[in-house]
Parts: structure tokens; sequence; C-alpha cells
């Protein structure tokens, strides 16, 4: 999956009289559109944040693998000076 950059959705700037002079409709449809994007955002951060855990754990394996390798090299090594 390739990866996506996440940005946070435009914060809208009403002032509280602007917000009060708005029709019940109209402030129905901010919210509900203000809602959409929060949730939107919050699933692109889940999978960003699943995608980067994936990625750490990755990166922790070839650590510890490569950590094994260098010990099992040290061994052999102590081994041969013996």
């Amino acid at each position: 999956m390739a990866q996506e950059e996440l940005k946070v959705p435009e914060p809208i700037t009403l002032s509280d009289r602007e917000i009060a002079s708005l029709s019940e409709a109209q402030f129905r449809t901010l919210f509900i559109r203000m809602l959409t994007e929060l949730v939107d955002y919050s699933h692109k951060l889940e999978e960003h944040m699943k995608a980067k855990l994936i990625e750490m754990k990755g990166n922790a394996q070839e650590t510890n693998s490569n950590g094994k390798e260098t010990g099992t090299q040290i061994n052999g090594m102590d081994q041969k000076e013996e």
C-alpha cells in the first residue's frame, strides 16, 4: 500500500455570530460535514499507524536477525581462536 500523506482537515472558521445565524438545515449540514471529515481522518490515521507498526516490527525483526548473525559470527571466531 502506498503511503499517502496525512493531512488534517481544514478548520471551519466561523464566528459564534455566523454560526448562530445559520438555518437549522445549514447548521446540520455543516455539523455532518465536520463529523464526516473527522471520521475519515481517523480512519486514515488508523491505517497510517498500522502501517508504521508493521514497519517497526519488520525493522525490529531485521535487527534481531542481524544481531543473531553477529552473535553467531562472534561465537565462531571465539571457537577458531581456541
